[in-house]
């Protein structure tokens, strides 16, 4: 496995991943109405939009397949996803790892983000303080439940 920034020939697999790993592995804690309101306005062509950007990251395997994929905008973890089918391997450790790095190359002494009820247990093996529960409204109707977390990296 490979970290590498992602390029646009990354958008479709990134946006398959993403919608996989959501109705997958967030089925578990969250609704359909939810899973699917969450990734209605995900597309190739904002995948690319986000990549354009140059903060995204994607983790690639031997045979050269995407098996997660993660962004930051300054203290902020912007999105982590791992494909379903390697959850546990490493993965999103070294995507996150890689997140960190940067912020530290760039004086970012501390990063957070809002993490989903699946993705918790994840943050808080990687050091992250679990804060207060945020709703991220994914619509106006449906807010998407969410906690503050933060890790101090110097």
């Amino acid at each position: 496995m490979r970290i590498r920034r992602a390029n646009m020939d990354d958008a479709r697999a990134v946006f398959e991943l993403h919608g996989r790993t959501v109705r997958e592995i967030c089925g578990r804690d969250y609704t359909p109405d939810e899973i699917e309101a969450w990734l209605r306005k995900q597309s190739v062509a904002a995948y690319r939009e986000r990549i354009a950007e140059g903060d995204m990251y994607v983790a690639e395997g031997d045979d050269g397949a995407i098996l997660g994929f993660a962004a930051r905008a300054g203290d902020r973890v912007k999105t982590l996803y791992v494909s379903a089918d390697h959850q546990s391997e490493g993965v999103g450790s070294a995507l996150l790892g890689r997140l960190e790095e940067d912020a530290l190359d760039e004086g970012i002494a501390e990063v957070s983000a809002h993490a989903t009820v699946t993705a918790l247990g994840f943050y808080e093996r990687q050091g992250y303080e679990i804060g207060e529960r945020v709703d991220c409204p994914v619509t106006r109707e449906i807010p998407l439940t969410a906690f503050a977390v933060r890790k101090r990296l110097a």
